[in-house]
């Protein structure tokens, strides 16, 4: 990523005399250039090495969308650059494949785009960044996919910082080199998710095998947040061992906690009739704790 230019009007200012400040008004700050969309040939955007695939779920309902209101968000892309002048442009995709799918569907020849820069000033992981950053932001992630996403941008920015959980807090040097901490907080402020909830998620796509996600993908239980800190919470051959139960054609379970009972021998339990434990809860009561349960009823009717 290029710096921000210097900017003077977010240095601090030199102190007044309460006279001056009253007399001279604070100049207005200046408004930062913004990036200019462009309109570039889909065929000009080459897709590669991408973290998430395009869903055709997703296309379908985003090109009905764009056939409604059209694309309200550009993509965003870096140019590639050539030795050859007469050479055409060429742009590598950064964030957007589902809406450069989109609209290649529907028969657009150019598509909205922001240039962000030269690819060859950006690393691979800044690039891989943005794609994670972008996607987080939008709503259309399923529970797996968010997991993944985080692990993955926690694997970077370690590599990249050397980030740590925490150091020693005698050591000078650990009030300046980039902690975990850091980032759970940075990204749980842009993703508007509590932090608490990044460094679960991040924990659940570290722990989660390769062959685990691809399985997961299109079932049930990619959504179910439980399911996934179980599955997380196994090795590598137990994962296995749970996923063959879940999807065995010729019994699926239901979800990977049931799935684990069969292994164990155990049947899942019934679904718990809320009314019959009730009626069973009174036949249990004496008579002080019913009195006290008819009150609280009418309590309620009279809220």
């Amino acid at each position: 990523m290029t710096s921000a230019p210097h900017d003077s009007a977010l240095q601090p200012e030199a102190a007044q005399s309460p006279e001056s400040s009253r007399a001279a008004k604070p100049a207005p700050r200046p408004l930062k250039k913004l990036q200019q969309v462009s309109r570039l040939s889909v065929d000009s955007i080459v897709v590669e090495g991408r973290l998430r695939d395009v869903t055709e779920t997703v296309v379908d309902s985003l090109a009905r969308d764009i056939e409604r209101r059209g694309l309200r968000q550009p993509i965003e892309v870096v140019a590639r650059l050539h030795a050859a002048r007469d050479t055409k442009p060429i742009y590598r995709l950064v964030a957007g494949a589902h809406r450069l799918a989109a609209m290649t569907r529907l028969g657009y020849g150019e598509i909205p785009a922001l240039v962000i820069g030269d690819e060859a000033d950006f690393a691979e992981w800044q690039l891989r960044r943005e794609e994670i950053l972008e996607n987080l932001a939008r709503n259309e992630l399923s529970k797996l996919e968010r997991c993944r996403f985080l692990a993955e941008l926690k694997r970077v920015y370690q590599e990249e910082t050397g980030a740590q959980n925490g150091g020693d807090r005698r050591s000078a040097r650990s009030f300046s080199s980039p902690r975990l901490a850091d980032w759970y907080a940075e990204v749980a402020a842009r993703s508007e998710r509590a932090v608490r909830t990044i460094e679960r998620e991040a924990r659940i796509g570290e722990r989660l095998t390769p062959t685990s996600y691809t399985r997961l993908v299109g079932t049930p239980f990619e959504d179910n947040q439980q399911d996934l800190e179980l599955l997380a919470g196994l090795s590598p051959h137990s994962q296995a061992r749970l996923l063959d139960a879940a999807l065995d054609p010729a019994a699926p379970q239901p979800t990977l906690r049931a799935a684990e009972k069969k292994l164990n021998g155990r049947d899942a339990p019934a679904e718990r009739d809320p009314l019959q434990s009730l009626k069973n809860a009174w036949k249990k009561a004496d008579a002080a704790m019913r009195a006290a349960f008819m009150a609280w009823v009418e309590e309620q009717d009279e809220a």
